[in-house]
């Protein structure tokens, strides 16, 4: 536990020593200070006692960077039947008719095609808004030791902005590879 500890804030440590040296973008960078440090730190501990293997794996789990996951664009637009902000992924054909029913408002509507035993769809809504000049949309995906997380943004109109009076529910819908993790974290982005 302790060279958990230990690790965790030599690895902060080091982020902070890869921004003020300009390597916030650099991962090799960063990543080769933190293995050097990593030895040091363990030659520092000293070697006279027995090394704890699942500390040092646990140690690396949280050392590695986050994987970017692919994905296609399903649809994106502006009008939806789904009133308030959700974002929600949906792993079946039948999760995926009932939201694509309640999105169309329409009982009949056949939604685009979605493998789901290949695939999953993330979806953000941006809930309904009385003016034109809002957008949403998924940016990236990146799948970390535990957890798939999405990234969106946000468009709002700035201030003293020319929009539209239309009543608009922004949304983004896309597709990606089903072996992503279980737990699925959405972030905004600025």
């Amino acid at each position: 536990m302790i060279l958990i500890a230990k690790t965790f804030q030599l690895q902060q440590q080091i982020d902070l020593q890869a921004r003020l040296m300009g390597l916030v973008r650099c991962r090799i960078a960063r990543t080769t200070l933190f293995a050097v440090s990593f030895v040091m730190l363990l030659i520092g501990m000293g070697l006279n006692r027995e090394l704890d293997f699942t500390e040092v794996a646990a140690a690396e789990r949280a050392s590695k960077p986050p994987t970017p996951v692919p994905f296609l664009n399903v649809i994106k637009g502006y009008r939806s039947g789904i009133r308030e902000p959700l974002q929600t992924v949906v792993r079946s054909q039948a999760e995926w008719t009932t939201l694509w029913r309640r999105h169309s408002n329409d009982l009949n509507a056949t939604p685009p095609t979605v493998l789901f035993d290949q695939e999953i769809a993330a979806v953000v809504f941006l809930g309904e808004k009385s003016t034109g000049g809002y957008d949403i949309t998924i940016t990236r995906a990146e799948q970390t030791d535990d957890a798939l997380v999405i990234y969106y943004q946000e468009k709002t109109p700035g201030p003293g902005s020319t929009v539209i009076q239309v009543f608009q529910q922004p949304f983004h819908i896309v597709r990606m590879n089903r072996e992503v993790g279980t737990k699925v974290t959405f972030r905004r982005e600025s």
